[in-house]
C-alpha cells in the first residue's frame, strides 16, 4: 500500500475495501467522464469494471492496451489523479497531429466505453523521491505526473513549502490552469509559477525570453532582437524603411515572411489569403526564433 492509502479508509465503499489494484494488474476500466482541459487536451476519468480500488504512487503511469484498425496497440500514460482518490483513475491526453493512439482516445473513448489498462508502473513517484521542500518542474503535457503529486500533497494538507513551476506555449495551452491557481490561493505553502512561450493581451504571468533574430534577405542584413521588439522595430534599427500605421489595421507594413515564426497581434490588417501566402504585419509581429523577411 502506498503512503496515501490510509487517508480515505473511512469514506471508501465497504464492499470495495478488499478489492485493490495489485502491482502490474491488467484490468478492464470504464470511462465515466471526459473533461476538456484545453483545446487539444482531455482528461479521461476511469473506474474499474471489477469494482477495484486503484492503489498506486503519485507520479506512476499505466499502459493502455487498445485495438485500433485490427492492430494491438499499447501506449504509456501518466496518471494525473492522486492516489488519495482511489475509486477513480484519470489519464490526461494531448491530441497530437498524426498521433494514432491520442487521436483514437480523443475520438472514441467516451463515457460508457471500456478499455484495458495495466499498472501501476514507474519508479518516478513521490514515495521514492523524498524532499523537505518539493519543487516540481514541467512543460506542456508533461504536467500530468507532477499534477498527481501536487494533488496528493494538498489532499493530505502537507505543510511543507511546495514550489510548482509549469511552462506552456500560450496561456490557452496551460493544462489544469484554474485548479493550479485555486490550489495556490487556498494553500499558503504552495507557490505556483506559470510561464508561457508567448503571452497575450490578458496574460499577466511570466513569458519566456526567447533569443530571436530577423534576417532581411534582399538587404543582406541580420538583426538580433531585444525582448518584445517587433519586425518594424528591427527594420528601423537596421536602417530599412517599411511604411506603417503601427496599429495593425491598415496593412501598410505588410511584408513577406520567407521562413520562421512570429507572434502577430493584428486587428484585421491582413485577409486570410494574405496570411496563407506568408504575409505578416511588421508593426505588430514579434519574431519567435529566427525569421527571414523579403526586404
Amino acid at each position: 500500500m502506498n503512503a496515501y492509502a490510509s487517508t480515505q479508509a473511512s469514506d471508501v465503499v465497504p464492499t470495495m475495501r478488499q478489492r485493490r489494484w495489485a502491482q502490474k494488474t491488467r484490468d478492464i476500466v470504464l470511462c465515466r467522464r471526459v473533461i476538456d482541459e484545453t483545446h487539444d487536451v482531455k482528461t479521461f476519468v476511469l473506474t474499474s469494471a471489477a469494482g477495484r480500488m486503484f492503489c498506486f504512487s503519485a507520479g506512476q503511469y499505466v499502459l493502455v492496451h487498445l485495438r485500433i484498425n485490427g492492430a494491438a496497440i499499447t501506449r504509456a500514460y501518466s496518471v494525473s489523479s492522486p492516489p488519495t482518490r482511489r475509486l477513480d483513475l484519470q489519464i490526461t491526453v494531448k491530441r497530437t497531429q498524426g498521433g494514432l493512439t491520442s487521436n483514437w482516445i480523443h475520438d472514441h473513448l467516451t463515457p460508457g466505453s471500456e478499455i484495458e489498462i495495466e499498472g501501476p508502473l514507474g519508479s518516478f513517484n513521490l514515495d521514492k523521491l523524498p524532499s523537505e521542500k518539493p519543487v516540481f518542474l514541467s512543460g506542456g503535457s508533461g504536467v500530468t505526473p507532477t499534477m498527481s503529486m501536487l494533488r496528493a500533497l494538498t489532499d493530505c494538507a502537507d505543510d511543507r513549502e511546495i514550489r510548482f513551476i509549469h511552462s506552456a506555449k500560450t496561456p490557452g495551452d496551460i493544462i489544469f490552469r484554474a485548479e493550479l491557481e485555486a490550489l495556490a490561493a487556498r494553500f499558503p505553502n504552495v507557490q505556483v509559477t506559470l510561464v508561457c512561450g508567448q503571452g497575450g493581451p490578458a496574460w499577466t504571468g511570466s513569458t519566456l525570453a526567447i533569443s530571436s533574430s530577423v534576417r532581411f534577405v534582399r538587404s543582406g542584413v541580420e538583426h538580433r532582437c531585444a525582448p518584445g521588439e517587433t519586425l518594424l522595430d528591427a527594420a528601423r534599427n537596421c536602417g530599412i524603411y517599411i511604411p506603417a500605421c503601427q496599429q495593425g489595421v491598415c496593412g501598410t507594413c505588410r511584408i513577406a515572411k520567407l521562413s520562421g515564426e512570429v507572434a502577430m497581434d493584428d486587428l484585421g490588417g491582413l485577409n486570410a489569403e494574405e496570411k496563407s501566402a506568408g504575409y505578416v504585419l511588421a508593426c505588430c509581429s514579434r519574431p519567435r526564433g529566427t525569421v527571414l523577411l523579403d526586404a
